[in-house]
């Protein structure tokens, strides 16, 4: 599975009104650890990096790097998950609602679950800054209008 066409360059360059992309590079890995939890559980995990320049090559410059992981459990494993993303989602700063089967948002990535499908979703940029509650705020919909436009192209 090509999970770098979650998105696509409309959906990333519709956070500027005006942007250059670049992007994605997409990487796929096995991992014994997931990006929205500290259990240990083994997992193919695929991410993907995109670049949006909003007025490139000016003083007003803004770069976000917009990144996602998508998850997919091992077969055997579906309790052990169930429990890990239960653990997950009560630890989390703040739940969010109106995406896939639940998502929560913790340590700047919102994370949503569909099926059995885990997608992990962060946004980080040069004017965003994510020590104010309005630029959490503003990062939580950021990653909420991606994992949306994400969540489309699952169902």
């Amino acid at each position: 599975m090509n999970s770098c066409n979650l998105l696509d360059s409309h959906d990333v360059a519709s956070l500027f009104s005006s942007a250059e992309m670049e992007g994605p590079r997409h990487q796929v890995s096995q991992v014994n650890h997931l990006i929205f939890s500290t259990a240990a559980i083994s997992a193919t995990e695929s991410s993907c990096v995109y670049y949006v320049f909003h007025e490139p090559g000016s003083k007003d410059m803004e770069l976000l790097q917009v990144t996602y992981w998508v998850d997919i459990p091992e077969q055997a494993a579906h309790s052990a998950w169930a429990q890990v993303w239960v653990d997950a989602r009560s630890k989390a700063v703040q739940t969010v609602s109106g995406i896939g089967d639940g998502a929560f948002y913790n340590d700047g990535r919102l994370t949503f679950k569909k099926g059995s499908l885990y997608v992990t979703i962060e946004i980080v940029g040069t004017n965003l800054n994510t020590d104010t509650s309005a630029g959490v705020n503003q990062q939580i919909e950021m990653e909420k209008r991606i994992a949306l436009d994400a969540l489309s192209r699952l169902e």
